[in-house]
């Protein structure tokens, strides 16, 4: 799909359905599953980065910025991560659809290179966003976020509260009415982990 994507974007630049060819070109290798698509998000990138540069006034972009930050943390390329998803999470025209998963991503490369509070606090930011509907994978993450800190601080006082907050937590997400079951088993079992 992607190379189809690109051949239209080339051949028909100035095609009213150029720009979205370019887009999407890039988006397709996107999509590839992690652990399937390594080879492809390098790729991806360089497309959504093209894209960017040709079309700089397109709605897309903090879509294509989002896309490639994502990427780069799928890659281990968490400082780049950071970098655009701290962009698109402070954008003056986002909208809940770039921002929550710049959010959530933001909390996840945070939390890779150890920094527990600066992930903590891009959570705290999506919990607090008005249309965020699935406010149980917030909870859920701050709940995991909290017991591996907890398991990798040798100060007891600190464990006990992360711990707590690990609980709360999971608590927090499983009082939610609109929780689906199947999530809820899931949390349920890592909660349960807990211990």
């Amino acid at each position: 799909a992607s190379n189809t994507y690109q051949q239209l974007a080339q051949n028909f630049p100035e095609a009213p359905g150029a720009e979205h060819a370019a887009f999407m070109a890039g988006y397709a290798l996107a999509c590839i599953p992690p652990g399937l698509g390594e080879r492809h998000y390098t790729a991806s990138i360089r497309l959504l980065d093209e894209f960017e540069q040709r079309y700089p006034e397109s709605e897309k972009i903090l879509r294509a910025r989002l896309l490639r930050g994502i990427l780069h943390h799928r890659l281990g390329n968490q400082v780049d991560a950071i970098s655009m998803l701290t962009e698109v999470a402070q954008a003056p025209r986002a909208d809940t659809s770039s921002t929550l998963p710049a959010l959530r991503t933001l909390a996840r490369a945070y939390s890779s290179r150890g920094e527990f509070e600066a992930a903590r606090s891009k959570l705290m930011q999506a919990i607090s966003l008005p249309e965020n509907f699935a406010l149980d994978r917030d909870y859920e993450e701050l709940a995991a976020l909290n017991a591996t800190e907890a398991s990798q601080t040798a100060d007891p006082a600190r464990q006990a509260h992360l711990a707590a907050e690990a609980d709360r937590y999971y608590q927090l997400a499983l009082a939610l009415p609109s929780i689906e079951p199947s999530r809820k088993r899931t949390i349920e079992l890592s909660h349960a982990e807990l211990g």
